[in-house]
């Protein structure tokens, strides 16, 4: 490759450096966000995948959809829930939450016999134990 080949390859991936910083400096402008903002705010490490960074301010959010994420559902599906009733509940002394994961849920309806002792049905969802209980 010539000298001047080896220019315009050079002159090529500047343009499209360019181009490719000006939208993401847009979206920074779109959300309000500053370049030094980002490189400012603290970032750790998602519980789910190792791989993935968040900003401190996100992490609640981003490990409740991270989680939706990993039990195999789709984003979409997990902003169709209703929200959590949990938060108006927490200054309230006389309420008392209870929270029931899926090992505990599944282990009450095996004892209860709703449910069958195989192993595709002891770690379930909801929306399986739905179908197996109400539409049997």
């Amino acid at each position: 490759m010539d000298l001047n080949s080896r220019l315009k390859v050079i002159e090529d991936l500047n343009r499209y450096l360019s181009e490719k910083k000006k939208i993401l400096s847009d979206i920074c402008c779109d959300f309000g966000w500053t370049e030094e903002s980002l490189k400012d705010e603290t970032k750790v490490q998602c519980p789910h995948y190792p791989g993935h960074w968040i900003p401190e301010s996100s992490l609640s959010n981003h490990i409740e959809l991270c989680a939706w994420v990993k039990d195999g559902y789709l984003k979409e599906e997990m902003e169709k829930q209703p929200p959590s009733s949990t938060y108006f509940y927490q200054k309230t002394p006389s309420v008392f939450s209870l929270i029931i994961d899926k090992e505990i849920q599944a282990n009450i309806l095996i004892e209860k016999g709703l449910i069958e002792k195989i192993s595709c049905r002891y770690k379930t969802d909801g929306l399986v134990l739905y179908r197996t209980i109400f539409r049997g």
